[in-house]
Order: structure tokens, then sequence, then C-alpha cells
């Protein structure tokens, strides 16, 4: 299995790209789902 880890760069690009869908469903569940998915996403990318 190939595993590729993103540089700063392209998570930057990738963040970007999805933040259409970020925004689309903090718009149906609302801000604290939101800000708790986010946090969520840091702590685990803080991770290795």
């Amino acid at each position: 299995m190939d595993v590729y880890v993103l540089t700063a760069k392209d998570r930057e690009v990738f963040r970007k790209a999805v933040q259409p869908v970020y925004d689309k469903y903090k718009g149906i569940y609302g801000n604290e789902w939101y800000d708790f998915f986010v946090k969520k996403i840091d702590f685990y990318s803080k991770k290795k």
C-alpha cells in the first residue's frame, strides 16, 4: 500500500477545493457541528 503524505501546499490546495462542501454542510447543520468537525480534523491531522 502506498501512502501519500500531503505537503503544506497540497493541503492548502485541497482545503480550497473542498471549501464549498464545508460551506454547504455548515449551512445545513450549523456552526456548532462545523466547528466540532474542523477541530477533529485539526486534531487528527497533527497526530503522526
